[in-house]
């Protein structure tokens, strides 16, 4: 009875350890923000906020504050999210709108451009964005979905088009990830980018979520996993009730 007892409370811990998803980071730039406990990190780099203005685009989540990044340079200043610490986990994936604010010039656009927007996860390049508000002949949305292309969608420049784009369906938006450290980072770059009051990028409405994560350690090497702990208990159960059987025959 002891033993079984045993196998019963080890058999729970194991399963308590089974596998879920989880909010690893959200932020809408309004006070809602939302880490996994544990975790540690956060926005790094060029993290100005300004204000999205009223129009239909609220209701897609480019609402309230957005963060907005015109730096200069190229390779202008990064915005990173570094996040550490993760659980135990399989899988990442993420979601946010991008802007791409005031004048953007693709490549055909003479010496104006081009205007690249490049999105790195772990230190690696995954995509590049472009669009042609003022310049160019190309759009790369690199996957994503337009959600509107108009004017003031913040509060920059009234006079070129805002291009704002839901990334959730993006390829590269999930992804294999064991790692306890995550990193995302953002930038402009491009012969032809100015930053400041000319040309600048946004994001509003992140949220990343990983999966199969573990909130305790799992199982350590040589102990069975929980499927396999659930078939020991009926092997012994089955046992016992023969033992228990044999007992009540007669000599």
């Amino acid at each position: 009875m002891r033993m079984y007892k045993a196998l019963l409370g080890a058999a729970a811990a194991a399963l308590a350890t089974s596998a879920h998803a989880a909010v690893l980071y959200q932020n809408d730039f309004d006070g809602n923000l939302a880490v996994h406990a544990g975790v540690t990190g956060g926005l790094t780099g060029v993290t100005t906020l300004t204000t999205a203005t009223t129009g239909a685009w609220n209701a897609d989540g480019w609402a309230g504050n957005v963060l907005r990044n015109d730096s200069q340079g190229d390779p202008a200043g990064f915005t990173t999210l570094s996040l550490a610490n993760l659980a135990t986990h399989t899988q990442i994936s993420m979601s946010f709108i991008i802007g791409l604010l005031d004048s953007w010039d693709s490549d055909g656009g003479g010496g104006f451009g081009p205007d690249n927007l490049e999105i790195w996860i772990d230190g690696t390049q995954v995509a590049t964005m472009t669009t042609n508000t003022a310049l160019g002949s190309t759009e790369a949305l690199a996957g994503g979905t337009k959600l509107y292309s108009g004017f003031q969608t913040e509060n920059g420049s009234s006079y070129y088009s805002d291009v704002l784009v839901d990334m959730s369906g993006a390829p590269f938006m999930s992804f294999a990830h064991t790692a306890s450290t995550f990193t995302l980072a953002i930038r402009a770059s491009g012969a032809g980018w100015q930053g400041a009051g000319d040309e600048a990028w946004g994001i509003d409405n992140i949220a990343i979520t990983y999966d199969g994560v573990r909130d305790t350690p799992p199982p350590g090497p040589g102990v069975p996993e929980p499927a396999t702990w659930a078939m020991m208990i009926v092997g012994f159960g089955a046992a016992g009730a023969m033992l228990r059987r044999r007992r009540t025959i007669p000599a």
